[in-house]
């Protein structure tokens, strides 16, 4: 009961408003991607909608002092470099951090549930079938173009045919998806769809369609958007810079400039923030995260993980962990507490599920890790798969420091059942990509899944290529349309269960390995203000942020 309650109060707002007439957001936009602070009233048909201010808010905010920074120029360590600058490009972490800043969503759900109205004001389901967006007048993209509902048209089309995010939106009619005027899109379903309101707030940021159309690949050299922060510049394996836009249609972002640099060193990151080099520090250790805390000018975020870092096997036809009781053998000789302190600097808890327990949806029944580090039954494992001691595997892994890590610890856990691995480093985006094809030559490799629910992390799982290769197989095919299901249904409860259910068969089956759910930490200048608004489903969105004096 206690977990149904849970998932109810963070996704009522999430998945049960494709049975409501209307939902209305916050008055003022938080910033982050999925955003918030209270959570969004719903209201019947006829009342204010999202995204409408009641009468005098206006004359109240006019009152409102624009507020000014002590410092033009905003320096972010982030964990990496971008490797493309291109929104729809590979799914990374490090490059949405950044582009978050530059294009705008129609609007953005915070952790909590609550709508933050971005380039649509309001919006209502006429039926479980379709959906009306009203949009934001007077907005322009960096370019001077005019922001209309063609862009939101053709924006959804590139988004549902683009092969990195087309997953999220299997369920909508395009052909019958339409601009019923300058300023209204209408969506339509081929069937309900439970993920597609917080895809919409994560996965599909405005694309200017006359730009777009023309040069389909300038986007990864810089791009245009309706952000507050338009691009300036990225030096590869450098940096990024971006400078405040002034025609933005919100309020002036306070600080002019902002570089965000690639660090992949967490110690390094550190550093820099103690020392001033940077202004923000993504993605901080419990050794250095203790070293800020007691620094007086600097100041720390403590946030639960919304990403499970996982082991993913390469379980397609002819590759060794197809055979299920070698990853039983993996499974049993592999600790991930030894991965959490080695590898994430102990901060963080062992995962049980590659759900997120701070995501609804997670399965509350799962207590206790499903692999705990047995080598006795690893070896009992490995002798019943028929697999020859000495037997070579290859991990691939990307060049962040803490995957380079945990590979280092599992390499050697495995050699005491009998397994040779060999490590193969690639950066980001080139070694995402060969894990994407199965028939490459790899076994393990390490990836995170990150997703505001568990629907959304289970519509991950069906791209069998880019995320687990267990659908490829004849056991998989009962939990394909087990998540199949999942995302079509948009009954709260039955939901929740099929949730359960999926968590606890993909554990069983060792679709892949969940290593470790590691705690988030952001440390920061303690004259920088405005971090509680900025900070939203732990991206920073500097609009938000200015210098104390």
């Amino acid at each position: 009961m206690a977990k149904k309650i849970l998932y109810i109060l963070l996704t009522v707002l999430l998945i049960s408003t494709l049975s409501l007439t209307a939902c209305k957001s916050a008055e003022e936009p938080v910033g982050e991607e999925p955003v918030g602070e209270e959570p969004a009233g719903e209201e019947p048909a006829g009342e204010e909608s999202a995204g409408e201010e009641p009468a005098g808010d206006e004359e109240e905010e006019e009152s409102e002092a624009v507020k000014t920074s002590a410092k033009d120029v905003l320096v972010i360590g982030n964990i990496n470099d971008v490797g493309t600058m291109d929104p729809y490009g590979v799914s990374a972490m490090q490059r949405g951090r950044v582009t978050t800043n530059i294009y705008d969503m129609l609007f953005l759900i915070t952790s909590t549930g609550e709508y933050i109205p971005r380039l649509a004001t309001d919006w209502e389901w006429t039926d479980e079938l379709h959906v009306v967006f009203h949009l934001r007048e007077g907005v322009v993209f960096h370019n001077g173009e005019e922001f209309n509902a063609e862009d939101v048209i053709f924006t959804l089309n590139y988004a549902a045919t683009n092969e990195n995010w087309a997953t999220y939106f299997t369920k909508v009619d395009l052909e019958n998806s339409k601009a019923i005027d300058d300023f209204t899109v209408e969506i339509a379903f081929s069937e309900p769809d439970g993920i597609f309101m917080p895809s919409l707030s994560m996965v599909m940021p405005i694309l200017d369609k006359t730009t777009t159309e023309a040069d389909p690949e300038a986007k990864a050299n810089g791009g245009v958007g309706t952000g507050a922060y338009k691009f300036v510049e990225w030096i590869t394996g450098d940096s990024v810079t971006l400078e405040r836009f002034d025609d933005y249609w919100g309020e002036p972002a306070p600080i002019k400039t902002v570089i965000f640099r690639s660090i992949p060193e967490i110690t390094q990151r550190s550093i820099e923030l103690q020392t001033g080099g940077i202004d923000v520090a993504y993605d901080l250790g419990a050794t250095d995260a203790l070293t800020i805390e007691e620094d007086p000018n600097l100041s720390l975020l403590r946030m639960p993980g919304r990403c499970v870092h996982n082991l993913h096997f390469n379980s397609s036809e002819g590759h060794v962990f197809a055979n299920e009781d070698l990853r039983k053998a993996a499974a049993y000789a592999i600790s991930a507490a030894d991965i959490l302190q080695g590898a994430y600097d102990g901060a963080g808890t062992v995962a049980n599920s590659y759900c997120s327990n701070a995501v609804p949806g997670y399965n509350y029944d799962l207590t206790e890790e499903p692999y705990p580090q047995d080598l006795e039954k690893a070896k009992e494992y490995f002798e019943a798969s028929g697999v020859p001691e000495g037997t070579k595997i290859k991990i691939i892994v990307d060049d962040r420091a803490y995957r380079i890590a945990t590979t280092e610890i599992i390499k050697n856990q495995l050699a005491a059942i009998g397994l040779d691995a060999e490590i193969q480093q690639f950066d980001f985006s080139t070694g995402y990509a060969y894990a994407q094809d199965v028939t490459n030559d790899w076994d393990i490799y390490p990836l995170a899944q990150c997703q505001s629910n568990a629907s959304m992390q289970a519509a991950r799982l069906t791209d069998s290529v880019k995320y687990v290769t267990f659908p490829d197989t004849p056991a998989g095919a009962d939990m394909l349309a087990l998540i199949r299901e999942i995302l079509s249904e948009t009954d709260v409860d039955k939901a929740q269960q099929m949730n359960d259910d999926l968590q606890v068969m993909v554990n069983e089956r060792l679709a892949l390995y969940p290593v470790a759910q590691a705690e988030t930490l952001f440390g920061y200048n303690a004259k920088l203000s405005g971090m509680d608004e900025a900070n939203i489903n732990q991206t920073i969105i500097a609009q938000y942020l200015y210098f104390e004096p």
